[in-house]
């Protein structure tokens, strides 16, 4: 953290951070220090019990918090993406940040997300957390698109090329 604050970055985008409530507090207390005072924070986690919490953080620096239009989390409330529209005058930018979870059959944040799709879906076919979050994200692309927003999507897609470690 204190390397980005160093850099003078205005906006930060965490994604994949596991922070109990001391943390989330020490975070903005160091960044309301160094950035003195103004900023804009959200974070987002997902509804997983028992488990290491993993979520985003977004931080926006007062220079830029004033274009800040709305803030979206994640359509299932489950903190893969978390987006943030920043608009000034007729341009509007959507920041998506994102966390996909690990394909893994022994990742517990897969299991997790693979029993909420199967109490959701009645399909036969069931998606998994990835192409759910490809769908999902999709939607709320095509919507900005739609409206004339540009967007970018960054984070941890958690991807691998290994076709042996990959799911179907």
């Amino acid at each position: 953290l204190n390397a980005i604050i160093a850099a003078d970055i205005d906006i930060i985008i965490l994604a994949d951070i596991r922070w109990d409530d001391h943390t989330r507090v020490g975070v903005r207390d160091v960044l309301r220090r160094r950035w003195a005072g103004n900023f804009w924070p959200k974070d987002w986690f997902n509804q997983q019990p028992d488990a290491p919490t993993h979520g985003l953080f977004v931080a926006i620096r007062d220079t830029w918090s004033r274009f800040l239009e709305f803030d979206r989390p994640d359509s299932r409330g489950w903190a893969r993406y978390a987006c943030v529209v920043l608009r000034h005058q007729a341009r509007a930018l959507a920041i998506f940040g994102l966390y996909a979870c690990p394909f893994s059959r022994t990742c517990a944040e897969f299991a997790w997300e693979m029993d909420q799709i199967r109490r959701a879906t009645t399909d036969d076919e069931v998606p998994t957390p990835w192409n759910l979050l490809r769908r999902d994200l999709d939607v709320e692309l095509t919507g900005h698109a739609a409206a004339g927003t540009d967007y970018v999507l960054f984070g941890d897609w958690n991807v691998t090329w290994s076709p042996e470690a990959r799911l179907s």
